[in-house]
């Protein structure tokens, strides 16, 4: 199954770009980066393909993880281009009280070349280091969402959502 990410050519540029090797063969002083940021939308889909990310490196480079080196840069959901300010969180929305000088981000495309480049890299960039406190527990999640046993995510889906909430259009 390890075998398979490595049919991916995305996954084989990430490889070649790093220089590291791969599984059993990875070797951080053969590192021509010495960290990866993943940047991607503020919405499901943003989200999920972080997830995917971070499952490649679970799998073909753990000790990537380990050593520290994965980072996910934050995208803001909301901006405000003439104050140059960006909201992260659900949470900081909530405080906000001139909603009406903020946008909804819909996406990093969305963004000016400057506005990424601040909302990213400058004053208020948001990176989160990818800490794994319990290496098991962590690879028990990893495989529970994006293994091969559907029963497993069934029952975590199951015991989770509130179905009863839902309304379909």
């Amino acid at each position: 199954p390890q075998d398979k990410f490595l049919e991916n050519e995305e996954v084989q540029q990430i490889l070649q770009i790093l220089g590291c090797g791969v599984f059993e063969q990875y070797n951080s002083k053969k590192l021509k980066y010495g960290k990866v940021l993943i940047a991607v939308d503020a919405d499901a889909d943003g989200l999920s393909i972080s997830n995917l990310l971070i499952t490649f490196f679970y799998v073909c480079l753990p000790k990537f993880i380990e050593e520290g080196r994965l980072h996910w840069m934050k995208a803001p959901l909301y901006y405000n281009d003439k104050k140059h300010q960006y909201i992260f969180t659900e949470e900081e929305w909530s405080k906000v009280r001139n909603k009406k000088d903020f946008t909804r981000a819909k996406g990093l495309g969305q963004y000016s070349v400057a506005a990424v480049k601040e909302a990213l890299f400058g004053d208020s960039k948001r990176w989160e280091q990818l800490y794994v406190k319990d290496w098991k527990k962590f690879s028990d999640k990893v495989e529970l969402l994006m293994g091969d046993s559907v029963d497993g995510r069934r029952e975590l889906l199951f015991d989770r959502v509130d179905f009863e909430k839902i309304k379909f259009m």
